[in-house]
């Protein structure tokens, strides 16, 4: 089986395993994108660390993985919309971007208001499944 490449302009609805609306028409729908391969390297890059002690070899190393930061920045560049999302006090969130210019391209991202907004556990779920979606499947990593 041939590798097959992404489509960075894909997107997919999702609905969130914390959502408790009943009525499927009630739920939170989370539009997400697939992110870029230089996006997804950079961002690993960022929060990923290793240290070696040059001065003393018998110090151990260092690793530091910014996993939180990670999520966030995933959700920042991968989430493409959202469909009733509600405040707290329950009025509607319009989605709203902004551009921001990284690693040599804009980048329309997700305004800090609407992460802000969202629990962390439903960040880290987004995040997940935004990740996902630039893996090679099983069965083409087995080839």
């Amino acid at each position: 089986m041939a590798i097959k490449g992404i489509d960075i302009y894909e997107v997919r609805d999702y609905v969130s395993k914390h959502d408790t609306a009943k009525d499927k028409k009630d739920k939170t729908i989370f539009k997400l994108g697939v992110l870029d391969t230089r996006i997804r390297a950079e961002l690993e890059d960022e929060t990923t660390s290793f240290e070696i002690s040059s001065s003393d070899p018998e110090d151990k190393a260092k690793t530091t993985l910014g996993l939180n930061r990670l999520a966030i920045e995933a959700v920042r560049f991968g989430l493409k919309g959202v469909e009733n999302l509600q405040d707290k006090d329950g009025k509607a969130v319009k989605f709203d971007t902004v551009s921001l210019a990284r690693y040599g391209k804009n980048y329309q991202v997700v305004t800090p208001d609407i992460l802000n907004m969202l629990p962390f556990k439903v960040i880290t779920e987004l995040a997940g499944e935004i990740l996902k979606d630039n893996r090679l499947t099983e069965k083409e990593a087995k080839n």
